[in-house]
């Protein structure tokens, strides 16, 4: 502990000898960067399932402005809600290029703690690639820095990902032993997110190997503790699977339907396929069980038609199977005989020996209608041979189901184990820690007033010195001040006056009149007294006489006469019918519209639509 407030002092006390400002104004802009690149991430995060492209565009945004201020944070997370939008829809190849370079760019940085996320994320999208000894390799190792590194959430995410993986090569136990492991260390953090999807997890391996009591325990334990969080997808999916048991193993059409509905209820809009998919798979299930035979079939045939739906995948099998029964109860036996060849085919592939069986029973039952009993027979011994295969499967799963009892105990015990040992170092560091204590917090009492004091006389030195340079700068203001007013009294007193008579003051009067008829000079917006005075080579009260004397105007009047006259000749001219009084306006000199109204009402006596609309209504 007083290392670390040793190190961070240290740091600060660095910042302040070399650059001489408070921390916390030395990099401003930075700052306020970082706050706006958290702003984009949220907001990419919180669009994440509900609108994909929206959480791209932020997410984009959040990377591009990370890495003009080279925020690592910013960068690798931006990059891990982009490989998250392509993985809800099932772009692996996407996904994985993301999460490598957040990956790559917490190596870069050495930032552990999002490296491990990382890997377990590159690992987890190699799992649904089919490429089983990648995924395990960046998962183990995910699992092995987390468990090393004490970050538990992080060990507790990349466990589950791990488990996956393992129920995927059929390694059930390896899988129920880290699902336990996860699910332990969640109970520890009372997180509920995370032990719902422990739960959950531990359902769905339940359910594979047969146990359905045991799947529905869990299932409905995950479903009550994710419904108290905000993440609908994992929500969704428990639901889903527990309408599959209630459809398909434990028939119960009151359950399932009620299941349905509640996974329909919180599916993600980004995951409306997914469940179109998986719902009329379990709902076909549920109707064929129940002897509707009509219902099951218009269910099955949505699940065919959905995009989702994989040429080698168990709900496939279970698709063709099911629409193959129906046809043959229809008496279409060439259609019944093509959806059941192709089940035969996807369930030999997948070992689906129950569906085997099933398909061979009509196949069987096709050819003793068309007579043909040798087919009938040699259907007969692969339905025993399958039979036999199931009963080995039935007791394959009996004895994994009691290994993962086992791997569970087991679990269990070495995780109490190893809570008790962390028990007593935890004790042992807080004594190690009270006897320093009063060391530390001395020193630190100390260090902190060194550095206020610090600061207070830098700040004072720093004014002084600022006060001393902004004197400086204001001396050299009014020194140029004042020869720039000297010069300007020269020019003036050297300009010819206009107030004597003769020549020259007609002189001033054709230059002014050819200034304002051929030159136009009223037109520029910009115009001032000065200007028209340097000009004439008067100095600018004389120009002020004159314009009173001769015009009786002042200068603003003067040229706005001008400019009026201008107007009402672009209103008159036919090319200029279809301007604009904005453009006008600005076509003849003044600077805001409404000034332009202003001026004209003043000298017509009309406003300028008024005068247009009377120069149409009595053309000249």
């Amino acid at each position: 502990m007083i290392r670390l407030l040793l190190r961070r002092f240290s740091a600060l006390l660095t910042l302040v000898v070399i650059y001489g400002v408070p921390v916390s104004a030395a990099m401003p802009d930075v700052a306020t960067d970082t706050a706006i690149i958290l702003e984009l991430l949220d907001s990419a995060k919180a669009h994440l399932y509900t609108d994909n492209a929206e959480s791209y565009a932020f997410a984009d945004k959040a990377i591009k402005l990370s890495e003009e201020i080279g925020y690592p944070i910013g960068m690798l997370d931006g990059h891990t809600v982009k490989g998250g939008r392509w993985w809800s829809e099932m772009q692996w190849d996407s996904a994985l290029y993301h999460y490598q370079r957040a990956a790559e760019i917490a190596a870069e940085y050495h930032l552990e703690k999002f490296f491990i996320n990382a890997i377990a994320n590159v690992g987890f999208v190699y799992t649904y690639m089919n490429e089983p000894d990648s995924a395990l390799l960046y998962l183990q190792k995910s699992a092995d820095y987390a468990r090393k590194g004490n970050y538990k959430v992080a060990l507790i995410e990349g466990l589950m990902k791990l488990g996956n993986q393992y129920e995927r090569v059929n390694e059930y136990p390896s899988a129920a032993r880290v699902y336990g492991e996860a699910l332990d260390l969640a109970q520890t953090l009372s997180n509920d997110e995370l032990q719902g999807i422990a739960h959950s997890a531990l359902g769905k391996l339940y359910t594979i190997i047969g146990d359905h009591a045991s799947a529905l325990k869990e299932l409905k334990s995950g479903a009550g503790f994710l419904k108290k969080t905000r993440n609908t997808t994992s929500l969704f999916s428990t639901y889903s699977n527990i309408c599959e048991i209630y459809s398909n193993k434990i028939v119960n059409r009151d359950s399932a339907l009620l299941y349905s509905a509640l996974a329909e209820q919180t599916v993600p809009e980004s995951r409306k396929t997914l469940f179109e998919y998986i719902n009329a798979v379990n709902l076909g299930t549920l109707y064929f069980n129940l002897d509707h035979q009509d219902s099951a079939f218009a269910k099955f045939q949505e699940a065919f038609t959905n995009p989702l739906n994989s040429k080698l995948s168990a709900e496939n099998a279970t698709t063709l199977l099911n629409i193959g029964s129906y046809y043959l109860t229809e008496e279409k036996i060439d259609s019944a005989v093509t959806f059941l060849n192709q089940a035969l085919a996807t369930s030999e592939k997948l070992d689906l020996f129950e569906v085997k069986i099933l398909v061979l029973k009509n196949l069987s039952q096709i050819d003793q209608r068309a007579g043909n009993y040798k087919g009938a027979f040699e259907k007969q011994i692969a339905i025993n041979e399958a039979n036999r295969q199931l009963q080995n499967t039935e007791t394959r799963n009996i004895l994994t189901k009691n290994q993962i009892e086992r791997e569970r105990m087991a679990a269990q015990y070495k995780f109490n184990l190893l809570q008790l040992e962390n028990e007593v170092q935890r004790q042992h560091i807080e004594v190690q820690t009270s006897r320093i204590y009063l060391i530390g917090l001395f020193l630190g009492v100390t260090i902190v007033l060194m550095v206020v004091l610090f600061f207070q006389y830098r700040s004072k030195t720093l004014a002084f010195l600022k006060l001393v340079e902004k004197n400086k700068t204001i001396t050299i203001f009014y020194a140029k001040q004042i020869q720039e007013l000297r010069k300007s009294n020269q020019e003036e007193t050297s300009l010819y006056d206009p107030s004597d008579h003769g020549s020259h003051l007609q002189h001033t009067i054709e230059q002014l009149e050819d200034l304002m008829a051929k030159k136009k000079i009223f037109l520029d917006p910009n115009i001032s007294a000065i200007q028209l005075s340097k000009a004439l080579r008067i100095n600018r009260r004389n120009l002020s006489t004159l314009l009173s004397s001769k015009y009786q105007m002042n200068f603003n009047e003067f040229i706005n006469h001008y400019r009026i006259l201008e107007a009402q000749r672009l209103i008159m001219d036919r090319n200029s019918q279809n301007i604009t009084m904005s453009v006008l306006s600005e076509e003849c000199g003044f600077k805001t519209e409404r000034t332009f109204y202003n001026a004209f009402r003043h000298s017509t006596g009309i406003s300028p639509m008024m005068f247009k609309e009377k120069l149409h209504k009595y053309p000249q």
